[in-house]
């Protein structure tokens, strides 16, 4: 048996099974004997069996369904509604290297405010180094805050004395443009949450899981100190986890987000979910229209409807001039008005006074 072919090409090709680089994190495995006996047309042949084709269907797949999704709500499959948001109301552009367009006339102060005050202001600073560390803190906050970082931290101290760029292996270095390509890409975008970043999530953990398999050799004065390191980590993380799913309990402090990581508070509940509810349960259809205070966070929007208007139960608008706001009635004459202040704690509810109307615009 141990002069068989097959068995000889199996014990042989046994460290090359590893699912990461071979030998250590990022050195090059000496001890592995396999490379493929095949030749170039069968490695093409699996490659293309295992790889092209099973990624082309899921691009496929992924692309009609965007262009599907656009022809529905814009009319076109080639134009995004991002792209019809920004071609209708937009003045700061999404990518750094391009310039900010004459803003158009708004109605609504609050859409004022977003569009040609605060949103070219984000720009502003995207273009800035300043808004590259911001976006590298929140990512980092996001995906690695702060345990995760502690294996990045010890590989200085980890690695071999006199490591160079030409130990990494090929796998590594794989990894790592693909880590650069895409924070090329992040810093190039105007506005950032830090789940944008997350196709880096895989790349991440990959990189991450070298670095604890790399910090697990190293010794301090004889002691494996590294390796208590790595099983330390998934005990602190169990720990955090614990805390933050009871932080509520707790009265543990938590710092408020709109792109919340584990650690942070998401935005808090407004009510405009219970207020539809209440609206969809009275008899005929409804207008609402919005009135917000001068100081509002325009980024706490409610005025947003489905795609056919003219047949959903409750209408959203907001609130703007005397005459667009009595035209705004007659065209919906056979609704119910009623006036939503979300500003007021708790939000106040109340049949819209006609002859007192301000101004309106359909969301």
């Amino acid at each position: 048996m141990s002069s068989s072919p097959q068995i000889r090409h199996l014990v042989s090709a046994g460290p090359t099974l590893d699912l990461q680089p071979a030998g250590t994190l990022f050195g090059r495995d000496r001890t592995a004997g396999y490379e493929d006996d095949g030749g170039p047309r069968e490695i093409f042949a699996v490659f293309l069996r295992r790889v092209v084709i099973p990624v082309s269907l899921v691009l496929g797949l992924t692309i009609a369904g965007i262009a599907y999704y656009c022809w529905r709500v814009t009319g076109n499959p080639f134009r995004m509604p991002y792209q019809a948001e920004s071609q209708t109301y937009g003045v700061a552009p999404y990518f750094i290297w391009q310039k900010i367009t004459t803003p158009p006339v708004f109605h609504n102060a609050q859409m004022q405010d977003l569009y040609v005050n605060r949103l070219p202001q984000m720009y502003r600073l995207s273009r800035s180094p300043l808004g590259l560390v911001i976006k590298l803190y929140r990512s980092w906050s996001f995906y690695l805050w702060p345990v995760l970082t502690l294996p990045l931290l010890a590989l200085p101290v980890a690695l071999p004395y006199g490591f160079s760029w030409s130990q990494i292996h090929k796998r590594t270095r794989d990894l790592l443009l693909v880590l650069v390509i895409m924070l090329a890409g992040v810093a190039g975008e105007t506005f950032f949450e830090p789940h944008y970043a997350s196709p880096l999530t895989g790349v991440l953990l990959a990189l991450l899981l070298l670095a604890m398999r790399q910090m697990s050799r190293w010794r301090f004065r004889g002691q494996r100190s590294g390796l208590f390191l790595v099983r330390a980590l998934p005990v602190i993380c169990i720990i955090m986890f614990a805390l933050r799913a009871t932080a509520g309990l707790t009265h543990i402090s938590l710092v408020d987000s709109y792109a919340p990581a584990w650690h942070e508070d998401g935005p808090k509940h407004a009510g405009r979910s219970a207020i539809v509810e209440e609206l969809e349960k009275k008899p005929g259809q409804q207008l609402a229209i919005v009135r917000y205070r001068a100081d509002r966070i325009p980024f706490e929007e409610w005025v947003y409807n489905q795609s056919d208007i003219d047949h959903e139960k409750v209408v959203w608008a907001r609130e703007l001039s005397p005459a667009q706001n009595q035209e705004l009635i007659r065209y919906f004459h056979d609704r119910i008005a009623w006036l939503i202040e979300p500003d007021e704690k708790p939000v106040r509810v109340s049949k819209y006074p006609i002859q007192k109307s301000r101004n309106l615009l359909i969301g």
